[in-house]
């Protein structure tokens, strides 16, 4: 009697063990395109532009003049820097961030009156952020997988590329090349909280001060190729990198603050 009932048990088992694999085969799985976020996240894009107004450089693209009270001229063509999203902090708690360590993302920052350019998109907890942070990312310095610089020619160990000319006061221009290796991580605080809400767009933009890079502590322009690795101005142009980078909440994108 006992085996009996033994065996009907074990029989009820195995069945029951059926009916939920069955179970499980009929349930839909959502697939995961990687595009898909949880439901407490909001999508956030991160835009980037140049502060200093531009002047026109030929038909076809726009350039950035600037000039001090000793005539120099920088020239620049074109900016490119290669940056990674770390954490974004929560207003009015210290305490809290959300850590989204992004992978490197390469900025090309326009330089004409154009809206600012749509560089990443972070996925945020619904509600107030007063702060993030972000790093100027040297490959070299800090590696991990940056296969998306592989298609391009930027160079290996670098963050920052700029080139233009160069004219020193009443002489010819003279092409330049100016790149870092800068590796610093930066915590840029916005003067008003950023709020990502459900249902809109949520996009902050990020004003880079190209008008003070290559400038000394009064204000005279220096020679890019002086700020290259070894250049007698290479430390100046990384602290004024530093200092250049401001944010805020621009949910329409038209690089001014909401």
């Amino acid at each position: 009697m006992n085996a009996t009932l033994g065996g009907l048990r074990s029989l009820l088992s195995a069945v029951g063990h059926f009916l939920l694999a069955l179970m499980a085969a009929a349930t839909p799985v959502a697939c995961n395109t990687g595009n898909t976020l949880p439901l407490s996240k909001v999508p956030v894009t991160l835009s980037f532009k140049a502060a200093t107004s531009p002047s026109s450089g030929g038909q076809d693209r726009a350039t950035l003049s600037i000039t001090d009270g000793n005539h120099n001229v920088v020239q620049i063509a074109t900016v490119e820097l290669v940056l990674r999203t770390l954490s974004f902090k929560r207003a009015y708690d210290d305490s809290a961030k959300d850590h989204v360590e992004m992978e490197p993302f390469l900025v090309c920052l326009p330089l004409d009156a154009t809206k600012p350019v749509i560089a990443s998109v972070v996925s945020l907890p619904a509600g107030s952020w007063d702060e993030v942070e972000l790093e100027v990312y040297n490959r070299r310095e800090a590696p991990i997988d940056t296969g998306f610089l592989q298609t391009t020619d930027f160079p290996d160990g670098v963050s920052v590329r700029v080139t233009g000319t160069w004219t020193s006061a009443g002489r010819h221009p003279v092409p330049f090349t100016f790149t870092t290796d800068l590796n610093e991580k930066q915590q840029i605080m916005f003067d008003l909280p950023i709020v990502a809400v459900h249902d809109t767009v949520n996009n902050e933009t990020f004003i880079v001060d190209l008008n003070r890079w290559f400038r000394d502590a009064r204000g005279v322009l220096v020679d890019p190729r002086s700020a290259n690795t070894g250049g007698r101005n290479e430390n100046l142009v990384k602290d004024n990198i530093r200092a250049s980078i401001t944010g805020f909440e621009d949910d329409n994108r038209d690089g001014i603050k909401d």
